[in-house]
């Protein structure tokens, strides 16, 4: 119990360790050398078994740090250790001599050397606790920049979060190998540029650029599909509209008024509730439905075809003939009645069209 009370005293980072050690020492000594002067055996034994007692303490105190100091990869802790296991051997070599003054002697100083050890190892956990905690602390603050970045399209604050990604990977990496300097120069870097894409990213200007460009997103997409949901007469697909327009007109609203961020995330929410509208008429088409669909189709056959056809890009030639085979096929699927396929084939048709023309129209820029 009184290892365990000295043991305990030094984790708590008792100032005085030194000082203790060194009154310890000295009264022990003078122990030693009264019993030794009474030169009886009775004395004699007593002097032997507080010894003897010293050096399990201190063989108990090196077992327990061995593993702390094998843990904590310090060289120091290490050396000091291997130090206190030689003075130990020493101790336990002049007892069995029966010299006992220099075995308490090299006991205790035994000992002192293992708390240096375990006060090492004691220093470098608290050390790896607060690095740890660092590290937690950036994670914070880069799930809070993707949070904000995904309201935002700026390539510079995107650019400057994926700096602290990497940055943030690397340090826990070197945490692990307990390269804790390292770990924490990284962690704080990446912080630093986590923070910087949210202040980029919130600048007011950039910030009412995005929002004016999400609202004219969901209007274009309001304005494509407002007539083919109200000719269906689906009353789920009409409910998820009237939700969609309602959220669209709180969206203008809140970036008259400034609100920039507000008025994108009203604005996604809006074109969400379009696009299960849509998803809702995919599942029950009408014949209209489909007829508009491939008749839409037939109109960017006519226009864009030509173009297409004489642009030499034999990719994009390859795609708009996938398209006509798509369109065919959503022709027959509607004269068989299969609407649902005819629908998703001139989907397809629409799609491939599309995407032939816009290869084109970027080589001409």
């Amino acid at each position: 119990m009184r290892y365990r009370r000295s043991f305990s005293g030094i984790r708590r980072g008792i100032p005085s360790r030194n000082q203790r050690s060194g009154k310890l020492i000295f009264l022990m000594l003078l122990i030693v050398a009264g019993a030794i002067l009474c030169l009886t055996d009775q004395a004699f034994a007593q002097i032997r078994e507080e010894v003897e007692k010293e050096l399990d303490r201190t063989d108990r105190v090196i077992e327990r740090a061995k593993e702390a100091v094998a843990e904590s990869r310090n060289p120091k802790a290490q050396n000091l250790l291997e130090l206190a296991m030689n003075l130990q051997r020493e101790a336990k070599e002049a007892f069995w001599e029966e010299r006992f003054r220099l075995a308490i002697k090299l006991t205790l100083r035994a000992r002192e050397k293992t708390f240096e050890a375990i006060g090492i190892t004691k220093g470098r956990e608290e050390n790896e606790s607060l690095i740890l905690k660092a590290i937690e602390r950036t994670d914070q603050i880069i799930a809070k920049a993707k949070e904000k970045l995904f309201l935002t399209d700026n390539q510079r604050a995107s650019s400057l979060l994926e700096v602290a990604i990497r940055n943030q990977q690397r340090a826990k990496e070197f945490y692990l190998e307990h390269k804790l300097k390292v770990a924490l120069t990284l962690t704080l870097k990446a912080r630093e540029s986590a923070q910087k894409s949210i202040d980029l990213a919130f600048q007011k200007d950039e910030l009412e650029r995005f929002a004016r460009k999400e609202l004219e997103r969901t209007d274009k997409l309001i304005d494509k599909s407002l007539p083919i949901i109200k000719e269906s007469g689906n009353p789920k697909a009409q409910h998820f509209l009237g939700r969609g327009l309602l959220r669209q007109e709180r969206a203008h609203s809140l970036f008259k008024r400034g609100r920039f961020v507000m008025a994108t995330k009203n604005t996604r929410e809006a074109r969400d509730f379009v696009l299960k509208a849509l998803r809702v008429l995919e599942e029950n088409p009408t014949p209209r439905m489909v007829e508009k669909a491939i008749h839409r189709n037939e109109d960017l056959i006519n226009k864009l075809g030509p173009q297409i056809k004489v642009s030499g890009n034999q990719e994009a030639i390859n795609l708009f003939e996938d398209g006509l085979s798509h369109q065919e096929k959503a022709k027959q699927y509607l004269g068989d009645g299969k609407l649902k396929a005819a629908l998703t084939q001139a989907k397809v048709a629409d799609r491939l069209i599309t995407k032939a023309f816009d290869m084109i129209r970027k080589e001409s820029l």
